[in-house]
Parts: C-alpha cells; sequence; structure tokens
C-alpha cells in the first residue's frame, strides 16, 4: 500500500509487510540524518506544549488525563525505582511523575525538544549509548514506530534494563476499524515518521522473542476519536460528526474484535 506523508511533505511512500512478525515496514528507509527533517516543525504535536487550536487544545486535555491512567496502570507492577520515558518529547510526562518515587531520565532526539527537557532539569539521552543507570522501568508511548531498527532498539532496551524491569509500551493497531476506514488516510501511518506500523499480534511476538513477558493490556479508546478527527482533515472534509461516528464505530467493534485503534502492553523483563 502506498501512504502519502499528508502531515508536511506531501511525499508518497509504501509499507511493505513483514511475512514474520505482520508489522509493516516504511519504504524507502532513511537514515537518521534524512528523517530528522519530517520532524522539523513547530507544529509537530508530540513536540508541542501550548495549544493554540482546538486540535491541539482537545490533544493537551487528553494527554494530561492518559498521563494519570497510564501512571496508575504501571505503578500496580513496580512503584519507585529509575524511569527512562523513551521518546519523551518535552518531558512533560516525566514532570507529572512523582519526584520522591523516581529518578527519572529522558530519551530525545528532537533538539528542540531537548532543549525543553532541559529547562526542566530532566537528565537525557540522545542515542543508543550506554549510561551508567539501570532502569526498573522504560515507557514508550507512540515512540517505538518511530525508531529506524526495531531489533537495535530492543538491543539497547535489554543492556539498560533491570532483570524484572517493566516495560509500558503505547502503539497505534492498524487492524482497528477506524485504520481500515480511512485506509491510506489513516493519520496513524504518519509516513516517514512512523517506520513501523504494528498490530497487537506483532507486539505481543517482538517482545515475547525478544525475553518479555506480557503482563497487562489496555485499550485506548480515545486514540480512535482524535486519529479519525486528524484522518477527515486528511481528506479534505474535516467532518467532525464523521470523525465521532467512526470512532465510536471503532472502539464498538473493538469490544468484541479487542482490535482497538491503540494499546498500552505491559511487559516485564525475564532475561539478563
Amino acid at each position: 500500500m502506498k501512504v502519502k506523508d499528508h502531515f508536511l511533505s506531501g511525499e508518497s511512500f509504501e509499507l511493505v509487510k513483514d511475512p514474520h512478525y505482520e508489522y509493516y515496514k516504511t519504504k524507502p528507509e532513511l537514515d537518521i540524518e534524512a528523517i530528522g527533517e519530517y520532524y522539523n516543525t513547530p507544529e509537530y504535536l508530540s513536540h508541542q506544549e501550548n495549544s493554540k487550536d482546538v486540535k491541539s487544545f482537545i490533544y493537551n486535555i487528553v494527554k494530561q488525563y492518559m498521563f494519570t491512567r497510564k501512571y496508575k496502570w504501571i505503578a500496580r507492577y513496580v512503584n519507585k525505582g529509575n524511569w527512562l520515558d523513551f521518546g519523551a518529547g518535552t518531558g512533560e510526562f516525566l514532570d507529572f511523575l512523582p519526584d520522591k518515587y523516581w529518578e527519572k531520565m529522558a530519551f530525545e532526539l528532537n533538539k528542540g525538544a531537548i532543549q525543553k527537557i532541559k529547562n526542566k532539569n530532566i537528565p537525557y539521552i540522545a542515542g543508543y549509548q550506554d549510561t551508567n543507570t539501570r532502569f526498573d522501568v522504560v515507557s514508550a508511548f507512540h515512540a517505538i514506530e518511530h525508531v529506524l531498527d526495531i531489533q537495535a532498539w530492543f538491543t539497547f532496551l535489554k543492556r539498560i534494563t533491570k532483570v524484572n524491569a517493566i516495560i509500558a509500551v503505547a502503539v497505534p493497531n492498524y487492524k482497528a476499524y477506524d485504520a481500515r476506514y480511512y485506509q491510506e488516510y489513516w493519520a496513524a501511518y504518519d509516513v516517514p515518521r512512523h517506520q513501523y506500523h504494528f498490530s497487537k499480534k506483532s507486539i505481543h511476538q517482538l517482545f515475547r522473542d525478544n525475553g518479555f513477558q506480557l503482563l497487562d493490556e489496555k485499550p485506548m479508546p480515545l486514540d480512535a476519536y482524535y486519529i479519525s478527527l486528524i484522518s477527515e482533515s486528511y481528506k479534505g472534509k474535516k467532518r467532525l460528526f464523521n470523525a465521532l461516528k467512526v470512532g465510536s464505530l471503532s472502539n464498538l467493534k473493538a469490544l468484541s474484535s479487542k482490535e482497538y485503534s491503540s494499546n498500552l502492553f505491559i511487559f516485564r523483563k525475564l532475561d539478563k
């Protein structure tokens, strides 16, 4: 399937399916310098804290609500220690974590976001270099779909985490109804910024093969509405009612299929 970069460049990319893991990989593959240009805009919401339009306003309200939910889900398994947020953006989630329980570190590549992380006095790393810290928790919320090489990411993850560390990963799901409805206009494809496009099966198998045990899985039904709203704008229609209808249908169908627009997975590291 060919998908256009509706957000920024208007260029087209191809999604190629991996026969073993059943994820899709964005082609052609870009190096880290080339792909950085596709993030180089102040409108990129992952690095935006100030709301200036309705879409951003909704995004940030939902984001704060989800910070609380995600933290409660993860804190069931570990409630203090060292926490790395991979793809930390401007460091808002780490800033949200209670200081008395957590030593925090951000992983972020975007220079503008890094400056905001520095302003929050949060330590950070900007590459797969080794650190003196071994982490009890690694969170990656809508982040691993951005990595250039998923197996290189797993190698890094295993090196920096303790045995029994908790890994919390949230990703879009291309098998959701809203993805099938919008097809090449589905906003969560977000090529080429999203290099990987996962299903639940992809995530389960990738983590199992790399030595992680699934502990819990949480649907993120609000994502279906937000993604549908952006997808409508990519079709040039901006139909709020239709976005709400598609998002609701996606969540209703997922009650039986379990294929929500996005899911959060919580894993425990088993191997050394």
